[in-house]
């Protein structure tokens, strides 16, 4: 897992000698986009998918700006090991077909899982290890879980009225903005504006402002030591009350915990002897992500870079 503290442009090269599956937890600041057998100025073009998948020896890179934080999941597969464990219990050249920033919501939460156990410091057992890689293999081959979240959404709002709304709701957030104003921008009424709105994100327009409003709070808890109760004001929040309990119960940590956890280096794990084993591993600005082994099928990259 990588860590990734930045003030700048991120551009990196994701090449490997093993198929790498990339998966984007969480972003602060921007969007941190792969593209492949391209330039990293063209990445930026490129769908805003959280899952990648790169086959051995090819080229991708990823480029984001404005990202102050980053934190990915890497696992690098040796196809060989996997075919010997799960042997045909696995179509591997269907679960590793390449691909480049595509959405999954199953795979994402997989990702999650695997992710709070590289943080917590203990093994897996290896029937645990395996019955992950088995997850997350079967949501990477179900294609139709894939396809099914990229469906354009019906009866939502046109994309560039889309763009226009949440482009104005980003601009204002410290304020107090209303629906009926949002509603004349979309050019709706009120109640046509709040479905079409929902069809489109999944989330009502008071559901999609608060998540905004805590995502930009993560930016001033990364930059300094800024009361919580300027925090709060500073993205519209009425009070530091009504900001912590809407950051806990949409993050799952109070503020301040969600500071430490990316402001502090964490402990590094044990070895592992599973499916899954940290492999030492790094990602830098600029340069490329590298560490590899070839014991385990799967193998989640397990470094901070700040």
């Amino acid at each position: 897992m990588v860590d990734l503290r930045s003030e700048g442009q991120i551009l990196t090269e994701l090449n490997a000698g093993f198929t790498r599956i990339c998966i984007a937890l969480e972003e602060v600041g921007g969007i941190f986009q792969i593209g492949g057998e391209r330039s990293p100025r063209e990445a930026a073009q490129m769908a805003r998918g959280t899952i990648s998948v790169i086959p051995p020896g090819s080229r991708a890179y990823g480029k984001g700006d404005d990202v102050t934080f980053m934190r990915q999941l890497i696992l690098q597969v040796d196809q060989q090991t996997l075919c010997e464990t799960f042997g045909p219990q696995i179509d591997a050249a269907c679960a590793l077909a390449p691909r480049l920033m595509v959405s999954n919501v199953r795979l994402r939460r997989l990702g999650q899982i695997i992710a709070e156990e590289c943080t917590a410091g203990t093994a897996m057992s290896r029937v645990y290890g395996d019955s992950m890689t088995m997850a997350v293999l079967s949501a990477l081959a179900d294609s139709a879980d894939a396809e099914g979240e990229q469906v354009e959404a019906r009866g939502g709002l046109a994309p560039w009225r889309l763009t226009q709304v949440t482009q104005y709701l980003f601009e204002n957030l410290s304020e107090r903005l209303e629906l009926n104003t949002q509603a004349a921008i979309a050019g709706l009424s009120k109640s046509h504006y709040c479905r079409a709105f929902k069809a489109s994100l999944g989330l009502s327009p008071h559901q999609w402002l608060l998540a905004a409003r805590v995502e930009k709070a993560k930016q001033y808890l990364l930059e300094e030591e800024t009361p919580l109760a300027e925090i709060a004001l500073a993205v519209g929040f009425t009070d530091q009350a009504h900001f912590t309990h809407t950051f806990s119960r949409l993050v799952g940590a109070s503020p301040r915990a969600w500071q430490r956890a990316r402001c502090t280096p964490p402990e590094p794990p044990p070895n592992q002897r599973s499916a899954f084993e940290v492999i030492p591993g790094s990602l830098h600005t600029g340069s490329t992500a590298r560490g590899a082994s070839n014991h385990h099928p799967f193998q989640p990259a397990s470094e901070r870079t700040q």
